[in-house]
């Protein structure tokens, strides 16, 4: 399914647009929705070669600027602080990969042992046992309910997700079906 990274057409992506305000190095991230899962599926099998991959002739970005592409799924907050959690543990050592694909968070805890999706905190203590890392943030939001200072994301960036920008603030503005 890898298909070559300069096969890529304007047309395969519905809705872009910035996320954030502008941090210290004047990048913010950018969220993508596009027209088919299968175009998504493969920019994210590609995305570790678009890292080291030969920019064209006059590309507005540089190889430096290149090598810090990130590409990552859009979490719900919930699901961030899982992550997090995870990845604290793969830092320990209790874990040997942690990762999501399509919203679904998925670990591994030795190179032989099978993929586990994770849902919750107590899933990776039943993996890992007690730790630090697997205590809940006091601020992390109830899953499927949005903070006083930020609307629930749960469902952005996934297909036929309803993602709609917000005209005037970078996005498409276009109307949605």
């Amino acid at each position: 399914m890898e298909a070559p990274l300069d096969v890529w057409d304007p047309n395969d992506i519905d809705v872009a647009h910035r996320l954030g305000n502008k941090n210290r190095s004047g990048t913010r991230p950018v969220i993508v929705k596009f027209t088919r899962f299968e175009k998504r599926q493969e920019l994210y099998a590609a995305r570790k070669r678009i890292r080291s991959a030969e920019l064209g002739r006059g590309s507005p970005i540089t190889a430096t600027e290149a090598e810090n592409v990130f590409i990552a799924d859009s979490l719900t907050k919930h699901n961030q602080s899982i992550m997090f959690a995870a990845r604290q543990l793969k830092r320990k050592g209790k874990l040997f990969a942690t990762w999501s694909d399509t919203g679904k968070l998925k670990v591994r805890v030795t190179s032989e042992a099978p993929t586990k999706i994770i849902k919750s905190l107590a899933d990776l203590q039943k993996l890992v046992g007690d730790d630090p890392a697997l205590e809940p943030a006091p601020e992390t939001a109830e899953p499927g309910r949005a903070s006083a200072n930020r609307p629930d994301l749960s469902a952005a960036g996934e297909e036929g997700d309803g993602f709609r920008p917000v005209p005037g603030r970078g996005g498409s503005g276009r109307k949605q079906k």
